[in-house]
């Protein structure tokens, strides 16, 4: 995924998700065990992630168990990666937030916070973790 894109994404779960599934396409198969380290968390996490992660893949994606040997993110029909990256950064306040703010350059909180579904005080934290984000760029 783009770093850019990457560093806007503000939501440390869903961060890890995306890292989890960079990693199933760099490499053929990984395990758990290797997402686990590879990822500094633990296989519970990788487990529970994997598990979210699938429900939220986009139509024609998903991640096959292979018994013991690991884990593999499949495309029915060669479906382009864009998708996936495109569905994911959906969900990221911190994106959207972002998205929003190039579009409009001002945000009324009050229709941000209604459109998104989240409180003024999230909003708050996404608004310093993004800034902290975007200081290395001149914007």
């Amino acid at each position: 995924m783009y770093s850019l894109a990457k560093e806007l994404i503000t939501e440390k779960d869903l961060r890890r998700q995306i890292r989890i599934l960079e990693l199933l396409m760099e490499q053929q198969q990984s395990t758990a065990k290797e997402i686990a380290h590879a990822i500094s968390s633990s296989e519970r996490t990788v487990f529970n992630d994997i598990h979210s992660i699938r429900l939220l893949l986009p139509e024609g994606w998903r991640i096959e168990s292979e018994g013991n040997t690991g884990l593999i993110l499949h495309s029915d029909n060669h479906h382009p990666i864009s998708k996936v990256w495109e569905h994911f950064m959906k969900m990221s306040l911190g994106i959207q937030l972002a998205k929003s703010l190039l579009y409009r350059k001002k945000i009324h909180t009050h229709h941000f916070i209604t459109e998104f579904g989240t409180s003024y005080e999230t909003l708050r934290r996404h608004v310093i973790k993004l800034n902290r984000q975007l200081e290395q760029y001149i914007i």
